[in-house]
């Protein structure tokens, strides 16, 4: 055989041989393989107990033979059963395979014993029973965010009932095979009335509690920032504290879950905020499609220090964190890999990657990583089980109905007393999210998206959009009637201008026409102007609910060169033509490209729509239209209305 190397190669000597360790033979030729003798290693020939042998003798001394044989008794009776109700009864968000699921375990009860090993004098106090009762208590946390945390929100009641019964010695018939050995008295079981999940160990007092009883209720700050508004829930209760004790301890842990779940905005909050700047430091990585491993590789080179000869690491005394999001969106190559998430990999395992220039080792010091991603599909891509195997995985479920009512509840009662609304519009708070959040259901189990229709995808990002519109008003609205307009003036920004026909149009505006009457107890027809068919059930016909929705526009430019622009609805369209006619003027004048505009009512609509986005914090839009009809321009001029300056990226051959 030879090596691959040089041109001609270098011919093995007979003492030496060549051992491959590889996952599939998918990109194998069929002369490999014959070359090559053939073991396949099953995961379950070595199973998960040798790793937990070897796990428990690692463990201190100041932890007891007692307590050990107790957590070997807690593993041997529920991790069987659990990994089945995880692999086979539930639905994994990520594949994982069973010796993945159990380390995560380990990694998460290590991180609940510092008490054990330190042997403080609170936990002297505790008589033994005690002592056991808190060991079993953190275990069992620990199995249900380890191994039950890898699924979605139907799986977590799956996994919540057949658990519960596990613990009361009820062994379900699907796990009987499973259950091997004997069980062990739980001294603090869960609490029903919730899930597993629902509740954390109050340390004080020896019992499980509910999150929500952990929430110190307090208004949000009046002064703070729409976009960087976090509202204390249960949620960010339960998985903020994951993160800390993970990341405190040295673990790397991953977030999956949906598009606006939070993931990212939790634990950059967390990483920015929550730890201690003296011993941590943090840095944020974003993947995309296009991420390439040397961009990667360079990216955290900048941001290390020499500390001794080829070592590099964080600053002297700290921990830095790598946040990694949107893990698995790197192309995947022709051969599988995917470059980016090789490189991290080999720094984690070996704590060490190449200096490309110098061509040496460098090793890599006080570094590890959290990431989040989506589950796999639509764009994103499996990451390998070698990378995963590193990381305790978290799942994020989507909010349901309570937690969003309580979240944009809380945002729109930020709005009025930030802006000291009287009672006659702060009644319309629960109307304008109950309202809101039936829209956002509705759109998305009507308005599916579709191969013409790709860009049909909604998700809470546009429901948060709604609200941050609003707040764009300021303290300009005047009565109910101009509250609920403001409202469906914002659900048509979000969802009205993303539709593409007639049809679907029609749809949201019969949709906005009865949410308006049931959360309202308006008629949307007479708050738009609108006559009201003859005896029609719809209310006002289909060409005129579509013109007075079309009419329907606010903005904030209408005063020129005001100090402080108020966000307003524009009632005078001879006005609005006027006012933007002489933005237009101006702009031409100090133009070495002068642009030679018609204004009709599309385009000041669209002025108005463009001007909207690029006022919010973190507005991005995406315009689609054929070429000619004014994408370019009046985005240049909505850009001068709000005193902003263009810059357009050249495409080349080169970019």
């Amino acid at each position: 055989m030879l090596m691959f190397c040089p041109p001609l190669g270098y011919p093995l000597q007979g003492l030496m041989n060549l051992i491959f360790e590889v996952q599939d033979l998918a990109v194998a030729s069929p002369a490999t393989v014959s070359r090559c003798g053939m073991v396949y290693v099953q995961p379950d020939l070595l199973g998960w107990r040798p790793v937990l042998m070897s796990w428990l003798a690692a463990l201190p001394p100041s932890i007891s033979e007692a307590h050990k044989s107790q957590v070997l008794a807690l593993f041997d009776w529920l991790v069987p059963p659990c990994l089945r109700i995880a692999t086979k009864l539930a639905k994994a968000v990520l594949p994982m395979v069973d010796i993945n699921l159990v380390c995560s375990c380990m990694r998460l009860l290590d991180s609940h014993l510092d008490e054990f090993r330190d042997r403080n004098d609170s936990f002297t106090e505790l008589t033994e029973q005690q002592q056991t009762a808190l060991l079993q208590c953190h275990f069992l946390f620990s199995l249900v965010w380890s191994v039950g945390s890898n699924t979605d929100e139907e799986g977590r009641y799956k996994f919540d009932g057949f658990f519960r019964r596990l613990l009361r010695d009820d062994v379900p018939p699907e796990l009987e095979a499973f259950v091997k050995a004997p069980e062990v008295k739980i001294a603090v079981p869960f609490p029903e009335g919730k899930l597993v999940y629902d509740y954390v160990l109050d340390r004080t007092k020896l019992k499980w509690v509910p999150w929500l009883e952990t929430l110190e209720s307090k208004a949000l700050d009046v002064e703070a920032e729409y976009s960087s508004i976090i509202v204390p829930t249960m949620d960010t209760l339960r998985y903020t504290y994951l993160l800390d004790v993970l990341v405190r301890h040295h673990h790397h842990c991953l977030f999956v879950g949906p598009t606006g779940t939070g993931k990212t905005v939790y634990v950059k909050s967390h990483l920015q905020s929550a730890l201690p700047a003296d011993k941590f430091t943090s840095m944020l990585l974003t993947f995309s499609a296009q991420t390439s491993a040397n961009m990667t590789q360079d990216i955290i080179d900048g941001k290390l220090e020499k500390r001794r000869r080829g070592v590099y690491g964080p600053p002297a005394g700290k921990d830095m964190v790598i946040f990694v999001d949107d893990l698995n969106m790197p192309q995947v190559e022709v051969y599988g890999a995917q470059p980016p998430i090789e490189l991290l990999r080999q720094a984690v395992d070996h704590d060490a990657w190449y200096d490309r220039k110098e061509l040496s080792l460098k090793k890599l010091e006080s570094l590890q990583y959290v990431a989040a991603m989506g589950p796999p599909g639509g764009g994103r891509n499996n990451v390998t089980h070698r990378y995963l195997r590193h990381f305790s995985i978290i799942s994020m479920t989507a909010f349901d109905r309570d937690n969003l009512q309580l979240i944009f509840g809380a945002l729109v009662d930020w709005w009025l007393r930030k802006f000291s609304y009287s009672q006659n519009i702060a009644k319309l708070a629960k109307g304008l999210v109950g309202a809101t959040l039936d829209m956002y259901e509705a759109v998305q189990k009507q308005l599916l998206p579709t191969p013409n229709k790709s860009h049909y995808t909604f998700n809470l990002r546009d429901v948060s959009k709604v609200f941050q519109g609003m707040t764009k008003a300021a303290g300009s609205v005047e009565d109910s009637p101009s509250g609920v307009r403001l409202w469906a003036h914002e659900v048509l920004r979000v969802f009205y201008d993303r539709l593409v026909d007639e049809p679907d149009r029609l749809l949201v505006g019969r949709l906005l026409e009865q949410l308006t009457e049931k959360h309202f107890k308006e008629k949307l027809g007479r708050l738009l102007g609108m006559t009201t068919t003859a005896g029609g059930a719809a209310g006002v016909a289909d060409d005129e609910l579509l013109g007075g929705l079309q009419g329907l526009i606010f903005g904030d430019f209408m005063v020129p060169g005001a100090d402080i622009k108020l966000y307003k609805e524009i009632t005078d369209q001879d006005k609005m033509l006027h006012v933007v006619g002489d933005y237009l003027q101006d702009m031409n004048a100090g133009s070495k490209k002068p642009q030679k505009l018609v204004l009709f009512q599309f385009a000041l609509e669209h002025v108005a729509r463009i001007s909207r986005i690029i006022t919010s914090p973190g507005g991005h839009a995406l315009l689609v239209g054929l070429g000619g009809s004014g994408r370019q321009s009046l985005t240049r001029l909505a850009a001068y209305i709000q005193e902003m300056e263009v810059f357009q990226i050249e495409i080349s051959k080169t970019y």
